[in-house]
């Protein structure tokens, strides 16, 4: 049972309540405090009557929601006793609360030397990334030879170092960063450190009780997916990671699939087509491929179900520096053959991607994708979910990759908040794409002053360029982002995007702070 705590006004009108009956029954004594029926008779059995009118009144929290927000509003409901009850009620129209997922990435373990054997198991604690808590995401064991070396340019000092997938041990949207503070809980006498070496996935925290209720309001509706509504119902209730969704249909611009062109040159809409457009948290994905003879990649090689969001980029590996270090050296691409209406579908892959490299060349494709695109067309597809005279098609919104640089005036200088920025700005991008408003740069500005207390001044303009992909001419755009972006600013593109088909993107990579 929760903790009880009563008033003095509980008691007294406990007390109340329990004279008044005894003078209903026909009692004439006295019953002053320090009398037999005071200390006997009336005092406990108010205590009694005001524990049954608690219990009481949290139990009517549970029959109506009016009624267990009134409660938590007068702090007769704690916020989990609040939300028990909101979860209860909320059942009733079939819809659950969204418990949010975990962020997950890699921790860097450093050793003096290899070990001959280290396991990790699957939810055990692994160590902490910044402030957040980790455990081992799935079971994991490494050997003497899995232990990668770094050694300085004399050759005089060597460090080990094994990669650990983790996840976060409770479910949060809290951005870890790389080059975070880690701690490993690895307990041997060769362990030096531990390091984030790139940036995690962002998890989502738990769905709070106003987002919820607003959602159910939402949800009380056909569980079809015929309608908008519908579908913006069932597939959030069902995915916790789309943030937002656009449903192209008949007679929306971003429609093309069901245009055809009369004998007289009039273009029309058919109909019986819909496009749903998801925005979610991207993730980067590379994968190494051999150039072939005419400069392009096997992409018959990509995985079954590989979505490709964004190519971000194509490098090759030179040779080590002085420090040890193997710099990056960016590979042109030149050309991306691809089906307009395709892409960004889960499991597309492009018809063509070339590059400037010499054949047999070894490079490195790097994109931005959504691992849970997949799951989403399959549960659309599927039978359960299929209508009649009715083609749906899922598809990622199209990435607007912005790259900023922004100049900062902190108050005392030091590191740290300059990685706050960082993560102020990722947070900032993050929520745009969840609540489909666009990018103005004073709201940047003020997001990062309410989010960093050490910054004094950010100097304006920030400079920002956006990038996106067309798939109508297969070529990346690029333009200037000033106040407010606008997709206007990349001239012509694919009908099919809008403001509404667009997802804003950028990660620590791509935020430059000075």
């Amino acid at each position: 049972m929760a903790n009880v705590y009563f008033s003095q006004d509980d008691l007294t009108n406990a007390t109340n309540v329990i004279i008044e009956y005894l003078r209903d029954t026909g009692y004439e004594g006295s019953v002053e405090a320090g009398t037999g029926i005071s200390d006997a008779v009336i005092k406990p059995n108010a205590l009694l009557y005001a524990l049954f009118s608690q219990l009481v009144d949290r139990a009517r929290a549970y029959l109506s929601l009016q009624q267990a927000t009134n409660m938590y509003n007068a702090t007769q409901l704690s916020e989990d006793e609040y939300n028990d009850a909101v979860d209860s009620i909320l059942s009733n129209w079939f819809v659950t609360r969204k418990d949010g997922q975990p962020t997950y990435g890699t921790i860097r373990i450093w050793v003096s030397q290899p070990l001959e054997f280290v396991q990790f198991v699957d939810g055990n604690s692994v160590g902490t990334c910044g402030s957040i808590p980790v455990v081992a995401n799935g079971d994991q064991v490494f050997v003497e030879s899995d232990f990668s070396r770094i050694v300085n340019a004399t050759n005089t000092y060597n460090e080990y170092y094994i990669d650990v997938a983790v996840r976060s041990a409770e479910n949060t949207d809290v951005l870890i960063t790389a080059g975070s503070e880690a701690t490993a809980t690895l307990s041997d006498i060769y362990y030096l450190r531990a390091s984030v070496p790139s940036t995690f996935v962002p998890g989502i925290s738990r769905e709070t009780t106003t987002a919820f209720i607003e959602r159910t309001r939402m949800a009380i509706t056909t569980r079809e997916l015929i309608t908008d509504r519908a579908i913006d119902t069932v597939l959030r209730e069902k995915f916790d990671s789309i943030l937002s969704l656009y449903v192209a249909g008949h007679g929306d611009r971003e429609q093309m699939r069901d245009i055809v062109t009369l004998e007289n040159g009039v273009r029309v809409h058919y109909g019986n087509k819909a496009d749903i457009y998801i925005a979610s948290q991207l993730q980067r994905t590379t994968q190494e491929f051999v150039v072939g003879e005419d400069g392009s990649l096997p992409v018959a090689e990509l995985p079954a179900n590989a979505h490709i969001g964004h190519i971000l980029s194509c490098y090759t590996l030179g040779e080590p520096d002085e420090e040890g270090i193997v710099p990056q050296i960016d590979v042109p691409i030149t050309g991306v053959s691809i089906e307009e209406t395709d892409w960004n579908m889960s499991g597309y892959r492009p018809g063509v991607i070339k590059v400037a490299a010499t054949p047999g060349t070894t490079v490195t494709l790097e994109w931005l994708s959504d691992p849970a695109l997949t799951s989403i067309q399959e549960f659309v597809y599927s039978e359960e979910q299929r209508v009649a005279c009715y083609d749906p098609q899922v598809k990622h919104k199209f990435p607007v990759v912005l790259d900023f640089d922004i100049t900062v005036q902190l108050i005392n200088e030091d590191d740290v908040s300059r990685t706050e920025v960082v993560n102020a700005v990722n947070e900032y991008i993050i929520g745009l794409a969840a609540s489909g408003d666009t990018y103005r740069e004073s709201e940047l500005i003020s997001y990062i002053h309410g989010q960093v207390s050490n910054v004094r001044r950010v100097d304006v303009p920030i400079t920002c360029t956006a990038t996106l992909f067309d798939p109508a001419s297969g070529a990346y755009k690029t333009a200037p982002v000033t106040n407010i972006f606008d997709i206007s600013a990349f001239g012509s593109h694919s009908q099919q995007i809008s403001e509404n088909t667009i997802q804003l993107y950028t990660d620590a990579a791509l935020v430059n702070v000075h």
